[in-house]
């Protein structure tokens, strides 16, 4: 017995030790099936991006030169990706006379050197080389740096360390390769505007809206808010919001839930009572979030963007309710801290894009930025001033200057001249240049460039020299300043609305302002509409809380406001009094152009310099050579109120409403968009003036009537007729009266 109870625990054992063996292999396969899957979908979920210099904001070739010559351009990265791998291909030439033995060019990565470059004769007319990067190197923001060391002279023979022969050229179509990884990160309010956009990522935005079935207007009008409040974050990139009424995109979106039946998947949301925004997973895509507004009406979704909008939500945790929200007070005209105020000085350090202060015998400029209102009018030719205080250093030659430019137009300079070389020179304070800036030069948003031209003086011969003691700088305290001016506008102007957001930019809060959609809008037209308040929040920088939307049928309860009409020609049903201000309307199934007047031609081609009949002839070869397949910006002064503008964007019956609205959003289009009449299609576009002016804002008395004389030159002759028989009869009057009391005295 005893026999058999050890052998049947050994059997036991024995089983238990088989099964434990079992149970450890399966998990082991267990195990290793899940990292196989894990590596799947990180594998799934890997990326490849390229990006061109030019991306990076180089717009022509790097320029390397003199004996010892830099130059960096910025790497931004996004804060959700992590670089797996990373490549630059890099092309580039150089000059063919330069020493080879002794010339290189050397590529750094924040500050860590990446390769050096020999050069030679057979890489002089260009050449590209790839160099492997260890992604190790790369953090959120980086700089990399060209080193260009390059000789000419024999030895024994003297070198000018200018010379024309010291140069390299960095092509712009130059790359850098990454291969990226998402950094997982749990879903959370204090990331925002993260992971749906982030600063680090410098492409054009591109973020979805989605709402569960069609929206009101109510709810459009939420979506705006939450439209240009992301346009102001992407600013210059630009903003495109597709919109889907109900299925989820893959990668990051927006969400607006509203009403007692969420989407599937959404069912934490149903029965709200009080607004709330919420950031959580996709669950049709791993790794991508969204961003949720959820109300029990669409009220309720207009206070969770405002909320947002003004910084008034608790942006903690992943999800916040609000439970009240008070707005702020109306916004004045041009309050916005995106423009400068006119009646002060404005301190040009506060709009430096960089140092002030530059080294060296081919500096780049000393950099500023600032805004102007789009309707800001100069009354004079001297109405805008900078005074620029500047510091040079004493060793550069009497041809060395400091010139002034304004949107790369010369302003301005003065020559560093220093006086007699055999002196002790000393700089010991600024000196000032009072620049008159031109004023046709002068846009919504300006750059001004104080650029150092050093020369050394080579009149003695081969002399040691030091390119770093060459400096030169520009005091902080130096101002620009505006005098006799107005805010008046000659409207429609399409190029204002491109680059400034007017008229609609000018209360920040965009309480003139009014959307008008169809009567039942399309994915296209809210879209359309999104992608227009992005633009203009990139302006306003400010929450678009006063913002209104509404529908054709319902026009009337905005006709106090500037109004952005949106939809294809075939879906606005206008009346007569529109379509006769429109310069392109639809007539049954046929487009056709406004008429243009003999003497709005006239007006336009002699006053003006501006032949509007070949601008209306090649406006129709476009309009017929396109079909119905284009899109359009139109202006014009709204039928509803005086002073009030209408820009609308629209389309004929093949085009997309949505294709004019990014066409604002794209630097390269942009500076297209002008006049009454904009023409998108494809990727051309074509602006057009046909005359037919109105005024939006006030001019002094005397300037209005010095600008009708020069706008009317034709009735000058009858109107100094007119003042001389007045003269004289007035004159004839009182020489009759004095007789007659001369003779009555004489009586």
């Amino acid at each position: 017995m005893r026999a058999h109870h050890i052998m049947s625990r050994l059997l036991t054992g024995i089983a238990a030790m088989l099964i434990a063996a079992s149970a450890a292999a399966a998990s082991d396969v267990s195990s290793a099936a899940d990292s196989a899957g894990v590596g799947t979908d990180r594998a799934s979920q890997q990326s490849a991006r390229t990006l061109s210099f030019e991306d990076l904001g180089m717009i022509y070739s790097l320029k390397l030169r003199t004996v010892f010559g830099q130059a960096s351009i910025p790497l931004n990265l996004r804060a959700d990706q992590i670089v797996t791998a990373a490549t630059l291909d890099l092309h580039y030439a150089h000059s063919p006379s330069l020493r080879f033995d002794l010339s290189h060019l050397s590529v750094y990565i924040n500050d860590q050197l990446l390769r050096t470059m020999p050069l030679s004769a057979e890489t002089a007319s260009g050449t590209s080389v790839r160099i492997p990067i260890d992604p190790r190197l790369l953090l959120p923001h980086n700089q990399i740096r060209f080193e260009l060391v390059a000789h000419y002279a024999k030895p024994n023979e003297c070198e000018d360390p200018a010379h024309t022969t010291l140069w390299a050229d960095i092509d712009n179509d130059s790359k850098i390769e990454l291969s990226l990884s998402p950094l997982p990160g749990a879903p959370s309010l204090e990331r925002l505007p993260a992971p749906m956009f982030d600063a680090g990522d410098e492409r054009h935005l591109r973020l979805p809206f989605v709402f569960n079935g069609a929206p009101s207007p109510e709810t459009v009008k939420a979506a705006g808010i939450v439209a240009a409040w992301f346009g102001a974050q992407a600013d210059y990139r630009g903003a495109d919001f597709p919109v889907s009424f109900g299925a989820l995109p893959g990668g990051h979106a927006v969400v607006f839930i509203s009403g007692g039946n969420p989407p599937p998947g959404f069912e934490r949301f149903a029965g709200l009572r009080t607004p709330t925004v919420a950031v959580v997973d996709n669950p049709t895509a791993p790794g991508s979030q969204l961003l949720v507004f959820a109300a029990a009406d669409a009220d309720g979704l207009v206070q969770a963007a405002q909320a947002l909008a003004l910084g008034h939500l608790s942006l903690q945790g992943a999800q916040a309710e609000i439970s009240s929200l008070q707005l702020p007070p109306p916004r004045a005209p041009w309050s916005s801290s995106r423009w400068i105020d006119p009646s002060k000085p404005f301190q040009l350090a506060l709009g430096a894009t960089g140092p002030l202060s530059v080294t060296g015998l081919v500096p780049g400029p000393v950099s500023f930025e600032f805004s102007l209102p789009p309707d800001f009018y100069p009354l004079s030719e001297d109405s805008v001033h900078a005074r620029i205080k500047y510091r040079a250093a004493p060793i550069s030659a009497v041809n060395s200057s400091l010139n002034i430019l304004l949107n790369d137009q010369f302003a301005g300079g003065v020559a560093l001249n220093h006086g007699d070389d055999h002196r002790v020179k000393k700089v010991d304070d600024s000196s000032t240049l009072d620049v008159t800036l031109p004023t046709e030069a002068l846009r919504a948003h300006n750059r001004l460039d104080a650029q150092y031209h050093f020369r050394r003086d080579t009149n003695t011969v081969c002399e040691d020299f030091d390119s770093s003691s060459l400096q030169g700088s520009i005091d902080p305290a130096s101002t620009l300043e505006m005098h006799h001016y107005a805010y008046f506008s000659e409207m429609p102007a399409l190029e204002k609305f491109a680059d400034g957001g007017f008229p609609y930019s000018r209360l920040s809060d965009l309480a003139d302002t009014a959307i008008v959609l169809p009567t039942t809008p399309g994915e296209s037209d809210v879209s359309a509409a999104l992608i227009a308040l992005g633009h203009i929040g990139r302006w306003t920088r400010d929450a678009a809380s006063r913002v209104e939307v509404t529908t054709l049928d319902a026009m009337d309860n905005v006709k106090d406001r500037d109004l952005l009409v949106i939809g294809r020609l075939d879906r606005l049903t206008l009346p007569d009094d529109w379509t006769d201000r429109m310069p392109l309307r639809l007539s049954g199934d046929q487009l056709e152009l406004a008429p243009i007047g003999w003497l709005t031609a006239l007006n336009e081609r002699y006053l003006f310099d501006r032949d509007v009949d070949s601008a209306r002839s090649h406006a129709s070869r476009v309009i017929v050579d396109a079909g119905q397949n284009f899109a359009a910006l139109m202006g014009f002064e709204s039928p509803l109120a005086s002073q009030r503008s209408v820009i609308m964007i629209t389309a004929g019956r093949g085009g997309d409403v949505r294709d004019a609205a990014l066409a604002l959003t794209d630097p390269g289009t942009a500076q297209f968009v002008r006049g009454g009449l904009t023409l998108v299609r494809a990727d051309k576009v074509s602006g057009y003036d046909f005359g037919g002016h109105y005024e939006v804002g006030h001019l002094p008395w005397w300037f209005e009537l010095k600008r009708w004389l020069a706008r009317h030159p034709y009735l000058l002759w009858p109107i100094a007729l007119l003042l001389a028989i007045l003269l004289g009869t007035l004159l004839n009057v009182a020489l009759r009266r004095k007789a007659r009391a001369r003779l009555k005295t004489k009586g």
